[in-house]
């Protein structure tokens, strides 16, 4: 297993980098490699396990650099559309 990860994070280099602006492939790829790093955890030990998003850096930068963009764009639009807040109407006062 030792000489298989090396090998197993140029594959997920190769594939995020070439999928990374498709939204949809990224998540599946995110997802089975989350699937994944478990079994590779308990395989290798707490001693010897690296978690790919530590081993390849560039993942967690892009992931971090979506979520902010998604974030402000979420925050852009809320302030554009205003929140929808109901008043309060005291019910009593049309009896």
């Amino acid at each position: 297993m030792r000489l298989i990860v090396p090998i197993r994070l140029g594959i997920i280099k190769r594939y995020f980098d070439k999928y990374k602006y498709q939204k949809k492939k990224r998540d599946e790829i995110i997802a089975a490699l989350e699937e994944s790093e478990e079994q590779i955890r308990e395989v290798l030990g707490d001693k010897e396990y690296v978690h790919y998003s530590e081993a390849i850096p560039e993942i967690g930068q892009f992931l971090n650099e979506v979520r902010e963009k998604e974030a402000r764009l979420l925050e852009e639009k809320q302030k554009k559309e205003g929140t929808k807040i109901a008043e309060f109407v005291d019910l009593k006062s049309f009896v």
